[in-house]
């Protein structure tokens, strides 16, 4: 607790920032990652309020301890909420580049990106823009893997063109596995549900707790899914699926009904 300490310079912050972050301060290692190094710090959380520059401080160090705990795996971090806090691109792509879960650690074999995080949170940081999120897209068209569904990006300057993307991005990850295992005649694949459920309130539920049995996914299905849908059942011999529910499917029109009829 540094509450009030006005003594503190940015000299002296900086190095806070680096204790807590990824390498403890003893640097990220030849891979950028911070895993090679062992941290030196599992301090969770600083508090710098009423010192120099207290409210951005304390931005940058939650940020910093996120980035470490993101590192080293720790599994009790599945959100990353940097929500009015600051964040810029270089923050974001920093992030991204941790989470990959491809990125190797010094050359080693074994991956040593993040396997747990599924949801970042950067609404109302204004600074960010599309050249944050991109980097998400260019590693994964290079075979990058990420754990990563739901980003949030309410008051951000990331336009609409990129918002399309991430929820087409966060509907095909939801759905692609409901496709391949109707193309694979998943004995469990009985029951399609993409109907919309009056329970689901915020971007898509989770996608199936059972094949056979999938949950509702908020009425995101649009036609283009639902053409998926039909050119997958089209060119490959499906006898398991029974029955394909489509309910209040509000983004669903009649394009593709007569190929499933």
């Amino acid at each position: 607790n540094l509450q009030g300490n006005l003594s503190m310079t940015a000299a002296q912050m900086d190095r806070l920032a680096r204790l807590v972050g990824p390498g403890g301060g003893r640097g990220r290692g030849h891979c950028g990652l911070g895993c090679c190094r062992k941290t030196m710090s599992s301090v969770e959380r600083v508090n710098v309020d009423g010192t120099q520059n207290g409210e951005s401080d304390q931005a940058r160090l939650m940020r910093q301890i996120d980035l470490r705990r993101v590192s080293v795996q720790d599994p009790d971090v599945v959100l990353i909420d940097w929500a009015n806090n600051r964040a810029d691109s270089a923050d974001v792509r920093e992030l991204i580049g941790m989470l990959d879960r491809r990125s190797r650690c010094c050359g080693v074999r074994q991956p040593r990106g993040n396997s747990f995080v599924t949801e970042l949170v950067l609404n109302q940081n204004p600074e960010l823009g599309n050249d944050a999120i991109e980097p998400l897209f260019t590693r994964e068209s290079a075979g990058g893997v990420f754990a990563l569904e739901q980003i949030r990006l309410d008051g951000t300057g990331v336009d609409a063109e990129m918002k399309d993307r991430i929820l087409a991005r966060k509907i095909n990850r939801r759905l692609g596995p409901h496709l391949d295992a109707i193309k694979a005649n998943d004995k469990n694949m009985v029951t399609l549900d993409w109907s919309k459920s009056a329970d689901d309130v915020d971007g898509l539920a989770p996608t199936m707790s059972k094949l056979g049995h999938t949950t509702s996914i908020n009425g995101e299905v649009t036609d283009d899914m639902v053409g998926k849908l039909v050119k997958a059942l089209q060119e490959h011999q499906n006898t398991n699926l029974r029955t394909i529910n489509l309910t209040n499917s509000d983004n669903v029109t009649d394009e593709h009904m007569g190929a499933l009829g």
